[in-house]
């Protein structure tokens, strides 16, 4: 997975075999995303913020997930996304079609929802 920033505060539990929720810090509350399946066939709901997965992946010895479905276009649901695909670019990345054009340019999203320019 290449080069990894620790970031403190990850934690996960395995909720049924092959379901891992994977939890991280976003200020005050806390962010989840999930594992399912296990290795070479693993599939993340969500990816939480920028980097988080990639560090849980990373720490946990585990290989780039096949795909990664998406639930809707909010940096804490699809952060983790572009950086993943962008390490190991097989990976299928889903999501609804009117969220795909905020997914793929996230400073899209950061300006028309959250009202700020910048860079994420």
């Amino acid at each position: 997975m290449g080069a990894v920033v620790v970031r403190e505060g990850i934690s996960s539990v395995e909720v049924e075999p092959g379901l891992v929720m994977v939890s991280h810090p976003m200020g005050p509350r806390r962010v989840n995303f999930y594992a399912l399946g296990s290795g070479g066939s693993m599939v993340l709901f969500d990816t939480g913020l920028p980097g988080y997965a990639g560090d849980w992946l990373c720490r946990n010895g585990l290989p780039a997930p096949v795909g990664i479905l998406i639930s809707h276009a909010d940096a804490d649901h699809f952060g983790g996304a572009g950086s993943l695909k962008r390490t190991a670019p097989g990976i299928v990345v889903r999501a609804h079609k009117n969220d795909s054009r905020w997914i793929e340019f996230p400073a899209a999203i950061v300006q028309e929802r959250y009202g700020c320019r910048g860079r994420f």
